[in-house]
């Protein structure tokens, strides 16, 4: 039996591997939330969210930060989607998102609470921290209140370039006149204030000017002077942020919520003192101000003990009392989502290999034997893991994801593997792909993961494997040892480059 044909779905079929926070489209939506695998550890910590959130329905609560930590590619991005999703509650494809978990949850009280917290109006803003702070035209890099406020501008549909062009139409909506300013500034261009703004807003002063005084917003007398006062004064420190979005939340009714959903909060605020401190303002204005109606639930590579000890040392009781809820995804976690989403097999298939693997047992054994002392070597536990990882072995997870991480954190990867450029998944699909049309018995060397690193890779790492290809003294095989032996410069800790770990590392064949 072919290795393609071994699969519930095809091998070859699309898969977002990598989840983007700021995507938002109704295929897209209804894909994810499709393709999630609701793993026990995932349903324990849906439900340590939900339950904390229903906390605050309809009383002061304090402790409104969720941290969700992890190692690259444990899945952190796509939780925090699927919570917003959830959250949210809009319709897709005729359903609820929830409708489309029910079953994986296989929880009726979990549903219940889940049902209950989508029932609250809310406001949901979903954002990549560092995304939206990158889109800033601005010379220095936002802080992190300075972002947070750019999203919540952005939702309400205000201007978020230039900051204090928002800060304006905040300041006329509280007010109750900012659809009389639209109104004025259309009847002044002719066109819709929105249109124009994105297209030149900062040509227009003379133009809004005129149609804030219009609306008697500003005095005639004052009409320069209140626009260079609104440039040079405008400020958003973490005390006037809260303040506003607890004024919106009072605009919004009693029991309205905002939540603000941040993917890679750790890496934006990672080794900075003042970033750290920022959050942490931030953090402590929100829930001083709006006690539990305002949430954040962030996520990190590093559990947040871990980023706020690094930065700002042992006096961070204020931010870890607000981030009370803290959800730390596992290697177990990665290893059953991607059973289940990507090597989940037919009932044929299952049966085969689970016949195949007693009969080898022993030559798989012998084959798959590390030096004394490797802690790395996760090996199958019976026919049925076996069956479930195959044409994979359990410890090539494990070190894989141990290459991502020390890889990124050692700089080899340039900024792009920093960001998420590649999951787990999608490293796993890519290496199945290669031994696809190939029959049972055969095993994915490590070196194929080396393909879906290359492109992000520094260019001083590719040369070395691209000449060693081009030196006629090496084999073909000599460049594939060579990508392990690059793989593992990182982690000998885990997988140390011993001549038997290299033989095992490189086995093509059972």
């Amino acid at each position: 039996m072919k290795i393609r044909d071994m699969f519930v779905q095809p091998i070859d079929r699309s898969i977002q591997g990598v989840i983007k926070a700021g995507e938002r489209d109704a295929a897209v939506e209804r894909h994810e939330l499709e393709e999630y695998v609701v793993t026990s550890e995932l349903r324990r910590y849906i439900s340590a969210f939900f339950q904390s959130f229903n906390r605050s329905i309809g009383q002061p609560w304090d402790k409104m930060g969720v941290w969700i930590s992890g190692f690259f590619g444990s899945g952190k991005s796509h939780l925090l989607k699927i919570l917003s999703y959830l959250l949210e509650n809009q319709d897709v494809y005729g359903l609820r998102p929830i409708d489309y978990l029910d079953e994986k949850l296989k929880d009726s009280g979990l549903t219940a609470e889940i049902r209950r917290a989508a029932a609250v109006p809310k406001d949901v803003i979903l954002f990549n921290l560092d995304t939206k702070a990158d889109s800033s035209s601005t010379a220095t890099r936002d802080t992190v209140v300075g972002v947070f406020t750019r999203a919540f501008f952005e939702r309400l549909g205000f201007c978020s370039s230039p900051m204090w062009l928002g800060f304006m139409e905040w300041v006329l909506f509280r007010m109750g006149k900012y659809e009389g300013f639209c109104n004025a500034f259309m009847i002044v261009t002719g066109e819709p204030w929105v249109e124009r703004r994105q297209r030149q807003g900062l040509f227009e002063e003379a133009h809004i000017v005129q149609a804030l005084v219009n609306i008697g917003a500003v005095k005639e007398e004052r009409r320069w002077e209140f626009m260079d006062d609104a440039k040079r004064s405008y400020e958003m420190s973490p005390e006037s942020f809260a303040r506003m979005v607890h004024d919106y939340l009072k605009m919004r009714g009693p029991e309205h919520k905002i939540v603000f959903l941040v993917d890679e909060m750790g890496q934006f605020i990672a080794g900075d003192k003042k970033d750290t401190l920022n959050l942490q303002s931030v953090t402590e204005s929100l829930g001083s101000e709006c006690r539990g109606r305002a949430w954040i639930v962030a996520t990190s590579q590093q559990a947040i003990d871990e980023v706020t000890t690094k930065t700002i040392g042992d006096d961070f009781t204020k931010i870890l009392g607000r981030f009370d809820t803290r959800l730390s995804l596992s290697s177990a976690n990665v290893d059953e989502v991607i059973k289940r989403r990507l090597l989940l097999k037919t009932l044929t298939a299952r049966q085969t290999l689970e016949v195949f693997y007693p009969q080898k047992k022993s030559v798989i054994d012998n084959l798959l034997t590390f030096s004394a002392g490797t802690p790395g070597k996760r090996l199958f536990e019976s026919a049925r893991d076996f069956a479930d990882i195959y044409p994979f072995v359990p410890y090539q997870l494990d070190v894989l994801q141990a290459v991502f991480e020390e890889t990124r954190e050692k700089g080899a990867a340039g900024t792009h593997l920093a960001k998420g450029a590649r999951s787990m998944l999608a490293t796993v699909q890519d290496a199945a792909l290669t031994s696809a049309d190939k029959e049972e018995g055969v095993l994915v060397p490590f070196s194929t993961f080396y393909h879906s690193m290359e492109e992000f890779l520094e260019s001083s790492i590719r040369e070395v494997i691209e000449g060693a290809k081009r030196n006629p003294e090496l084999q073909p095989y000599d460049g594939e040892v060579l990508k392990v032996l690059f793989m593992l410069k990182w982690v000998m800790n885990v997988m140390p480059a011993t001549l038997d770990n290299l033989v095992v590392l490189m086995s093509e064949s059972i």
